[in-house]
């Protein structure tokens, strides 16, 4: 019985081979690179320069949820937030320890077109800043199927939070002016917050 031996120019062949391949990977090794940046600078492109948006049943509360309010929330007087007492969105004072000064019902619908057209106009022309802070002045507030859900918004900090019956679900970029949420409240005789000094 033989016993193999690996020949001599065989392995030869393979060390040049291996040799010869050497510059070929490099250069495929670099073309796999080139397109995962591609593909990766698309991805994250497309992720930052999307358009957001409220999720789609917040969006579509707004058009036909019941019991539309829009509130007057002042962002300088926060309860202590060691009470024992649990801030919820039943509550007629407060939510997530800010004050409610007041509130109005919206049932007009064209005043509530107006609003709800603001409002996501606000997030989907939102520029990508925000401060690092959260002082809300406002609050709509509106029911789907029995649960009671807010959107809190700071324009001067350009955010919004979003609260399911008093819980935070969410949150995101608000960018514009707020005069037309004043001037619904204020015509409704609402009180508003007072000026940062």
């Amino acid at each position: 019985m033989r016993r193999f031996v690996w020949p001599r120019v065989e392995r030869n062949c393979q060390f040049v081979q291996y040799q010869a391949k050497i510059p070929l990977t490099k250069r495929t090794s670099l073309y796999i690179l080139v397109v995962l940046s591609i593909f990766i600078s698309c991805v994250a492109g497309v992720m930052y320069f999307r358009t957001p948006r409220l999720p789609l049943y917040i969006s579509n509360g707004l058009e036909i949820g019941s019991d539309f309010k829009l509130l007057s929330i002042d962002p300088l007087e926060v309860i202590n937030s060691s009470s024992s007492e649990t801030p919820t969105a039943d509550k007629k004072t407060r939510i997530d320890n800010f004050n409610i000064l007041g509130e109005v019902a919206i049932n007009s619908d064209s005043k509530r077109r107006s609003i709800v057209n603001e409002i996501k106009s606000s997030i989907e022309n939102w520029d990508g800043n925000y401060f690092n802070c959260f002082w809300p002045r406002h609050d709509i507030r509106f029911t789907i199927d029995g649960k009671i859900y807010d959107i809190l918004i700071c324009y001067q900090c350009h955010q919004y939070q979003l609260y399911c019956d008093g819980m935070k679900i969410g949150f995101g970029g608000v960018t514009g002016s707020p005069d037309l949420f004043n001037g619904v409240l204020q015509s409704a005789k609402v009180p508003m917050p007072k000026p940062f000094p």
